[in-house]
Formats: structure tokens, C-alpha cells, sequence
């Protein structure tokens, strides 16, 4: 059994990039319960920690926006898609 559940994200994919990209789906999901979405910055903050460079979260974002996981509703505000 995986350490990390990647939901909806192949294994297939690059690990850390799908490591990266499942943490930013829980906290903007987490925004989107208080009926508001996750502006890029916030994303950066809470993401921040050793090992993940902000180029990492930001190719984790622009992938996830290609698979349509999440949406940008106004300029670097994002929310899940669904």
C-alpha cells in the first residue's frame, strides 16, 4: 500500500510531481470549502518547505491545470475543478 494516496494522479507520472500536485489539490480543496478559492501566493506559503522549490509547485500547478483538476477563476486564483 502507497505511503501517499495519489487519488486521481497516475503513478506513472514523476513521484515528486505527483506528491506535489495531490498536497496542492488538499489545500486549495481546503480553500473551497470556505466558498473561496486559493490565490498562487497562499499555494507558495503553504507549500513551502525543504526540498520543494517553488519551480516544483509551479510545474505542479501548470500540470494540473492541463488535466483539469483545478480551474484559475481570476488571474492566479485557483479552485478545483468540479
Amino acid at each position: 500500500m502507497p505511503l501517499v494516496d495519489l487519488g486521481s494522479l497516475s503513478t506513472d507520472d514523476d513521484l515528486l510531481l505527483a506528491y506535489i500536485s495531490q498536497k496542492i489539490l488538499i489545500v486549495i480543496e481546503e480553500a473551497n470549502e470556505k466558498g473561496e478559492g486559493l490565490h498562487f501566493d497562499n499555494i507558495m506559503r503553504l507549500m513551502e518547505s525543504p526540498g520543494i522549490t517553488s519551480e516544483d509547485i509551479d510545474e505542479s500547478i501548470s500540470w494540473l491545470l492541463q488535466k483539469n483538476e483545478i480551474i484559475e477563476i481570476e488571474r492566479d486564483v485557483f479552485v478545483i475543478n468540479g
